[in-house]
Protein backbone atom coordinates (compact mmCIF):
# COMPACT_ATOMS: atom_id res chain seq x y z
CA UNK A 1 0.00 0.00 0.00
CA UNK A 2 3.04 2.51 0.76
CA UNK A 3 5.02 1.94 -2.26
CA UNK A 4 1.45 2.13 -4.53
CA UNK A 5 1.06 5.21 -2.55
CA UNK A 6 4.21 6.58 -3.62
CA UNK A 7 4.63 5.15 -7.23
CA UNK A 8 0.36 6.85 -7.33
CA UNK A 9 1.95 10.11 -5.60
CA UNK A 10 5.09 10.68 -7.87
CA UNK A 11 2.63 9.44 -11.30
CA UNK A 12 0.15 12.34 -10.39
CA UNK A 13 2.75 15.08 -9.26
CA UNK A 14 4.62 14.16 -13.12
CA UNK A 15 1.41 14.25 -14.77
CA UNK A 16 0.32 17.59 -12.85
CA UNK A 17 3.87 19.78 -12.71
CA UNK A 18 6.79 18.35 -14.92
CA UNK A 19 8.95 21.00 -13.28
CA UNK A 20 8.04 21.08 -10.22
CA UNK A 21 8.16 17.22 -9.63
CA UNK A 22 11.47 17.35 -10.80
CA UNK A 23 12.69 19.64 -8.74
CA UNK A 24 11.13 17.92 -5.55
CA UNK A 25 12.74 14.34 -6.70
CA UNK A 26 16.25 16.24 -6.71
CA UNK A 27 15.80 16.01 -3.24
CA UNK A 28 15.61 12.55 -2.68
CA UNK A 29 19.25 11.98 -3.08
CA UNK A 30 19.83 13.20 -0.16
CA UNK A 31 17.30 11.90 1.93
CA UNK A 32 17.89 7.94 0.98
CA UNK A 33 21.70 8.56 0.91
CA UNK A 34 21.30 10.35 4.79
CA UNK A 35 18.70 7.61 5.31
CA UNK A 36 20.35 4.54 4.68
CA UNK A 37 23.93 5.99 6.68
CA UNK A 38 22.01 6.75 9.80
CA UNK A 39 20.00 3.23 9.37
CA UNK A 40 23.44 1.10 9.21
CA UNK A 41 24.41 2.86 11.70
CA UNK A 42 21.26 2.32 14.13
CA UNK A 43 21.24 -0.95 12.74
CA UNK A 44 24.95 -1.97 13.86
CA UNK A 45 24.79 -0.55 17.45
CA UNK A 46 21.43 -2.48 17.95
CA UNK A 47 22.89 -5.68 16.99
CA UNK A 48 26.24 -4.86 19.40
CA UNK A 49 23.60 -4.06 22.38
CA UNK A 50 21.46 -7.71 21.51
CA UNK A 51 24.82 -9.07 21.83
CA UNK A 52 26.11 -7.76 25.15
CA UNK A 53 22.27 -8.90 25.91
CA UNK A 54 22.95 -12.18 24.96
CA UNK A 55 26.74 -12.18 27.17
CA UNK A 56 24.98 -10.81 29.90
CA UNK A 57 22.29 -13.49 30.31
CA UNK A 58 24.67 -15.85 29.58
CA UNK A 59 26.93 -14.67 32.02
CA UNK A 60 24.17 -14.93 34.86
CA UNK A 61 23.25 -18.25 34.10
CA UNK A 62 26.51 -19.80 34.26
CA UNK A 63 26.65 -17.99 37.23
CA UNK A 64 23.51 -19.06 38.79
CA UNK A 65 23.91 -22.85 37.73
CA UNK A 66 27.81 -22.61 39.83
CA UNK A 67 26.46 -21.07 42.55
CA UNK A 68 27.42 -23.86 44.91
CA UNK A 69 30.90 -24.05 43.40
CA UNK A 70 31.42 -20.55 43.74
CA UNK A 71 30.12 -20.52 47.50
CA UNK A 72 32.00 -23.38 47.88
CA UNK A 73 35.33 -21.64 46.55
CA UNK A 74 34.81 -18.02 48.29
CA UNK A 75 34.20 -16.40 45.54
CA UNK A 76 31.46 -14.27 45.88
CA UNK A 77 33.27 -10.86 45.95
CA UNK A 78 35.16 -11.55 42.41
CA UNK A 79 31.66 -13.15 41.11
CA UNK A 80 29.78 -9.90 41.33
CA UNK A 81 32.79 -8.03 40.57
CA UNK A 82 32.69 -9.45 37.29
CA UNK A 83 28.88 -9.28 37.03
CA UNK A 84 28.97 -6.06 37.46
CA UNK A 85 31.95 -5.15 34.93
CA UNK A 86 29.77 -7.31 32.61
CA UNK A 87 26.80 -5.22 33.29
CA UNK A 88 28.18 -1.87 32.93
CA UNK A 89 29.52 -2.72 29.42
CA UNK A 90 26.11 -4.18 28.49
CA UNK A 91 24.44 -0.20 30.01
CA UNK A 92 26.83 1.09 28.16
CA UNK A 93 26.28 -0.48 24.75
CA UNK A 94 22.98 0.15 25.19
CA UNK A 95 22.87 3.61 25.67
CA UNK A 96 24.95 3.89 23.00
CA UNK A 97 22.37 1.95 21.11
CA UNK A 98 19.62 4.42 21.84
CA UNK A 99 21.16 6.88 21.09
CA UNK A 100 21.88 5.84 17.38
CA UNK A 101 17.64 5.17 17.07
CA UNK A 102 17.18 8.25 18.86
CA UNK A 103 19.64 9.80 16.43
CA UNK A 104 18.22 7.87 13.14
CA UNK A 105 14.86 9.77 14.67
CA UNK A 106 15.60 12.45 14.82
CA UNK A 107 17.66 12.84 11.89
CA UNK A 108 14.90 11.38 9.57
CA UNK A 109 12.80 14.45 10.93
CA UNK A 110 14.66 16.75 10.17
CA UNK A 111 14.96 16.09 6.16
CA UNK A 112 11.73 14.93 5.90
CA UNK A 113 10.85 18.67 7.45
CA UNK A 114 13.71 20.37 5.45
CA UNK A 115 12.07 18.60 2.28
CA UNK A 116 9.15 20.43 2.91
CA UNK A 117 10.64 23.70 3.70
CA UNK A 118 12.61 23.14 0.23
CA UNK A 119 9.12 22.33 -1.47
CA UNK A 120 7.31 24.93 0.01
CA UNK A 121 10.12 27.44 -1.15
CA UNK A 122 9.79 26.55 -4.46
CA UNK A 123 6.33 26.77 -4.83
CA UNK A 124 6.72 30.22 -3.65
CA UNK A 125 9.33 30.95 -6.67
CA UNK A 126 7.26 28.83 -9.04
CA UNK A 127 4.27 29.81 -8.36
Amino acid sequence: MSVGTFLGGIGISFYRSPVFALICIAYMPLIVITMSIFGQLSKAESFKKIEANRELGGFSEESLSALKLIVSFAQEKRAVELYELKARATRDVSQKANFCASLLYAVSRFVIFGFFVYCYFLATILI
